[in-house]
């Protein structure tokens, strides 16, 4: 790192522990004051493969990485109202929906003559001198991956598409992959599955993220139509957090022995209700894994780079695929590797 990047990793490591701080969290708090490569390139790391501090450190940085300043974000959201020509009144920031290692992700309304009231849309922004201080980092980046045979080649390749992130416009040309591939009149990730499907469990909808029409996307903003419903991951949360209140913290076998029978009945009727929406979701991402893989190896190479359980929505009706920042196409050699394996 450089003296100035040394400094920022100190002052993350003072601003985000105390006394009572875990290694990993201690760990995590160095990395979230490291810049914006350094970051991509960790979050890239296979957490599993490391012991629990380290896995601590990855996800402390990867959902509590410092917020883009408020004045930055609603000098953007002026110039997204200045660029709509008219089309937009004005835009109000909600709230942030997560900060990431080279940009933010913001939930705003949108006001216009269609919806006077307000539409929500999420705004998503670069974070400033972003490219410029990844470029920098780049240089060290090459000088210690030549220290080891053939890792120059293999960053350079990771090096590649972390900069197609770095511009919103790509992300807008992926989007669109992602609904309609190239000539193909198969829509992916937008059309719902048969209904002689053999699964139990059939998803009415499959989409992916929609680019909102009124502004066009630049290098460093892209605003989108906002999808239905919760994350996965948000909702496996709630549905633990659920859970935990029915049973009120204690053994439903135990509780059996001194809680009268309907009580028991009405606790258990509320599990069953949990399950069956947890049971459904999963088999929607059994469908997506289909259709991940169909396209990708077998179709036309089409491929979502980040799927994640914080990269889709869902409503129980079905879900919807975002963030398709790292979305690309495997080439027809790409491909056979892949299926040599």
């Amino acid at each position: 790192a450089s003296p100035q990047e040394g400094r920022q990793m100190l002052a993350s490591l003072f601003r985000n522990t105390d006394a009572s701080s875990t290694a990993g969290q201690i760990v995590g708090a160095l990395f979230k004051g490291a810049g914006p490569l350094l970051q991509k390139m960790l979050q890239a790391l296979p957490a599993d493969a490391f012991g629990e501090d380290m896995r601590d450190a990855l996800k402390d940085m990867k959902s509590n990485l410092q917020p883009i300043p408020e004045t930055i974000i609603k000098a953007h959201l002026l110039d997204i109202v200045s660029r709509s020509a008219g089309a937009i009144k004005s835009v109000e920031l909600v709230r942030s929906l997560g900060a990431a290692s080279v940009g933010q992700a913001c939930l705003c309304k949108i006001y216009t003559d269609e919806h006077p009231a307000g539409e929500e849309v999420v705004v998503k922004i670069l974070r400033p001198n972003v490219k410029t201080i990844i470029e920098n980092e780049h240089r060290r980046f090459v000088e210690a991956a030549k220290a080891t045979p053939g890792m120059e080649k293999t960053f350079e390749g990771q090096y590649e598409r972390i900069l197609e992130e770095l511009d919103f416009t790509k992300e807008k040309t992926n989007i669109n992959f992602g609904r309609n591939v190239y000539e193909k009149p198969v829509m992916i990730y937008t059309d719902g599955f048969s209904k002689a499907s053999s699964r139990s469990v059939t998803m009415n909808r499959l989409h992916s993220m929609e680019v909102h029409p009124l502004v066009p996307p630049t290098m460093d903003s892209l605003i989108l139509k906002k999808a239905p419903g919760e994350t996965y991951d948000r909702f496996m949360a709630n549905t633990r957090a659920k859970a935990r209140d029915i049973l009120g913290g204690v053994n439903l076998t135990e509780r059996a022995q001194f809680a009268d029978p309907g009580s028991l009945r009405a606790a258990e009727a509320k599990l069953i209700t949990l399950y069956n929406a947890a049971r459904t979701r999963q088999e929607y991402l059994l469908q997506l894994t289909e259709k991940w893989v169909q396209e990708a190896v077998y179709g036309n190479g089409f491929y979502h780079g980040d799927l994640h359980a914080g990269n889709i929505m869902t409503d129980g009706e079905g879900l919807t695929v975002i963030d398709f920042g790292n979305a690309t196409h495997l080439t027809k050699t790409e491909r056979e590797h892949v299926l040599r394996m």
